[in-house]
């Protein structure tokens, strides 16, 4: 994530995710089984971020913002 470790607590619950910080900086490492709804969620935040892994999760996220192009 590239936002401070603090925003993003304040952001999410810690039974959600868990907050690493990491220099400039921060980790969210969560849970899941289903992409669609991390993708939704991590949208929701309208922070900028990078996925690490699964690299799934990116597919999905670009399968979002395609869905939403195209619908709006």
């Amino acid at each position: 994530m590239h936002t401070s470790a603090d925003l993003l607590r304040e952001l999410v619950d810690p039974s959600v995710a868990t907050v690493i910080e990491d220099g400039d900086g921060c980790e969210l490492h969560f849970g899941t089984d289903d992409l669609d709804w991390a993708a939704r969620w991590l949208a929701y935040l309208n922070l900028d971020l990078d996925v690490i892994e699964p690299t799934s999760l990116a597919d999905q996220l670009r399968a979002l913002g395609r869905w939403l192009l195209d619908r709006y």
